[in-house]
């Protein structure tokens, strides 16, 4: 840590080179345990637990890129607001955050994750944060995704479950001092992602960049499209009938070379589903053929009763936040825009004969109309 309390119960920055810690007795803020001061040749001045004595409010212990990547962003964001603190204690829901701001009367709570944390403690230090109105920024360390081509990612269920709020990942890199924003993700299967990645000097970071979505055209949809031809074309030679959902496609007449073009796309809200694209638009598909004419309500319940059979996985965090519903309209959306689905919302014809009809080009039209880059 960078702050902690002296003997007279005042804050002290590590980096203050006119005091010798060395003589000080300090105190963690949170945990009020005794902390020591350390520093190196290689190493950051900070203050730190004693052995054995870890902080309950620290969500990982502090690396030396931890500590240069959350000061470096504290200090940039210190530039563009007036309300900013380090290692910020929340007594109300015992938490402290690396960097607290405040920006156009809304609060913010940026976490520099650097190292692999639990699920649990990652959803619950976010609804901590909700829960007193706080908006969490999660920054993951750019070593916690992997980078397979210039617009595909893998990203772990813990990044994942970062993204829910913003739909964005932000990765930073201290040594680097860049921020890089992975912005309008496509989810393809439960680990890749497609995406538009937005490399930002830390000199160049303003708040709008943590706070609202760089909305570019996809220029990976091309790059989707090929990446679903090739699986439909493979996956039978290295999954064949293992895998549930092809099983059910060959039942139902449809093999993965008459599968739909509008099965297996990218959504603009489709990051709240870890399902592959193509098996869960799949299976809603299998089952809205079955009928002539269905109402939204029921299409919602369809999708509903998939989540409860475990057809369909959601991101943790964005199944609370309600993210997988945005996928489902956006999903809804698109057979309206191209024709599969016809009338009002309270009951819709479903147009069977219109489904080989459909062109792969119509489809991705549709995409882009409907992300408003086509009028």
């Amino acid at each position: 840590m960078i702050i902690a309390l002296n003997d007279k119960e005042c804050f002290e920055w590590s980096t203050n080179e006119e005091i010798d810690h060395r003589k000080q007795k300090y105190t963690c803020p949170a945990c009020r345990n005794s902390v020591l001061f350390r520093r190196g040749p290689h190493l950051m001045p900070h203050f730190a637990h004693q052995k054995n004595q870890a902080c309950y409010y620290s969500s990982e212990a502090e690396s030396m890129k931890h500590l240069t990547g959350k000061v470096q962003l504290y200090k940039r964001i210190k530039e563009l607001v007036t309300v900013v603190c380090l290692e910020k204690f929340f007594s109300e829901i015992l938490q402290k955050s690396d960097i607290y701001f405040e920006y156009n009367r809304k609060k913010y709570a940026v976490e520099f994750q650097c190292s692999q944390i639990s699920l649990e403690v990652l959803k619950k230090r976010t609804m901590g944060y909700l829960s007193i109105g706080i908006t969490p920024i999660w920054v993951f360390h750019t070593d916690l995704v992997k980078q397979k081509g210039f617009y595909e990612v893998k990203v772990s269920k813990l990044v994942q479950s970062g993204l829910g709020l913003n739909h964005q990942v932000f990765l930073y890199d201290g040594s680097k001092k860049n921020l890089l924003i992975l912005s309008q993700l496509a989810p393809f299967s439960k680990c890749t992602y497609f995406t538009n990645k937005v490399n930002i000097p830390l000199n160049k970071i303003t708040i709008n960049h943590f706070i609202r979505q760089q909305l570019l055209p996809r220029k990976y949809l091309s790059k989707f499209r090929e990446k679903r031809h090739y699986h439909l074309n493979e996956s039978i030679r290295f999954e064949g009938l293992r895998v549930p959902f092809y099983q059910n496609l060959y039942v139902s007449g449809f093999s993965t070379f008459t599968l739909p073009s509008f099965v297996g796309v990218p959504l603009k809200n489709g990051i709240g589903i870890r399902t592959p694209v193509i098996e869960w638009q799949g299976l809603l598909f299998l089952e809205l053929i079955k009928t002539n004419k269905i109402s939204q309500n029921e299409i919602y319940l369809l999708f509903k009763k998939m989540l409860l059979q475990n057809l369909i996985d959601t991101v943790p965090i964005c199944e609370d936040l309600k993210v997988a519903d945005k996928a489902l309209r956006d999903y809804i959306d698109l057979l309206i825009e191209i024709g599969f689905l016809s009338g009002k919302g309270y009951l819709y014809q479903i147009n069977s004969e219109a489904v080989q009809s459909i062109t792969e080009d119509q489809v991705y039209n549709c995409l882009s109309r409907l992300d408003g880059l086509i009028k």
